[in-house]
């Protein structure tokens, strides 16, 4: 399983650009290992998943890393691993982000 991003245009520091957990997708596999039947999305049951979304996966597991955002040119193209817990960041630049 992969994660793809393709920067179409340059995206400079908070300007929207993709934001992972690293280390975060051993965790979610973890996870998922000890609650077999939940990959089918019902992780989403999990009680604090509405207020920690993810957070709620990996919670307690101190090899995830805090959130990095990543910037690059336009034709950057970033792949990860599909369980790696990640999110756009706010653009708070004039820029549109196209990804």
């Amino acid at each position: 399983m992969l994660g793809a991003t393709l920067y179409l245009r340059d995206v400079q520091p908070q300007g929207g650009g993709l934001f992972v957990w690293p280390r975060s997708h051993a965790a979610v596999h973890s996870y998922f290992r000890k609650h077999e039947g939940s990959i089918d999305g019902r992780y989403v049951t999990h009680p604090d998943y509405y207020t920690k979304g993810w957070g709620a996966l990996y919670e307690g597991d101190e090899g995830v890393q805090p959130p990095r955002e990543f910037v690059a040119k336009a034709g950057t193209l970033l792949l990860w691993h599909a369980w790696t817990v990640h999110s756009a960041s706010l653009n708070c630049r004039m820029d549109p982000r196209i990804a």
